[in-house]
């Protein structure tokens, strides 16, 4: 489902498309089953080592027996504990099956339509955001030495008629062989 059309205001956190997320939902419900049997056993192999601890101090069972209660208690703990990371896990996949705006803007472009494959890394779409701008420039290797992290610039901007006023937030460290330049952003 995409929420949005080119042009639309949206608000930082809001929702701009929810993917089919039936997939993620069964596997946070498997995860959970698992968790589920692994707290049982864990229960069960709880019981068991404190029943074979006080059965060994009284010398009713062997070191082996005993050794192998304490064996099974501490894999089941640890069996427990991977399936709550796997419960974790696919919590966190799901969420991504969300998709929210990261910034207040305008949609600038709806790149997907109900249907169509979301694939990781493949833009669903795109936001302007008039406070998140950045300027890259190609500064020519002999003016870069004069340049800075933090040193002010003022852009014009010829196109809408205006000034701002930013600082440098960037230097590329490698130039352009072809060109000789180094990429500045602001």
């Amino acid at each position: 489902q995409v929420t949005v059309h080119a042009g639309d205001p949206v608000k930082n956190g809001q929702v701009l498309v929810r993917l089919d997320a039936s997939d993620l939902e069964a596997a946070v419900a498997r995860a959970k089953g698992q968790l589920a049997a692994a707290v049982a056993n864990l229960q069960r192999a709880t019981k068991d080592e404190r029943r074979f601890s006080d059965l060994f101090k009284r010398g009713s069972v062997t070191a082996h027996e005993f050794d192998a209660a304490q064996a099974n208690y501490r894999a089941a703990r640890g069996d427990a504990e991977s399936a709550k990371a796997q419960v974790a896990a696919a919590r966190a996949s799901l969420s991504y099956a969300i998709v929210r705006s990261p910034v207040t803007g305008v949609v600038a472009e709806r790149l997907v339509e109900p249907g169509d494959l979301a694939l990781p890394g493949k833009p669903l779409v795109r936001v302007y955001a008039s406070r998140a701008l950045r300027v890259e420039l190609r500064v020519p290797e002999n003016l870069t030495r004069n340049i800075r992290i933090g040193m002010p610039v003022t852009i014009r901007v010829g196109a809408i008629g205006q000034t701002i006023a930013t600082k440098v937030s960037g230097i590329v460290p490698a130039a352009d062989p072809a060109s000789r330049t180094f990429l500045v952003r602001a």
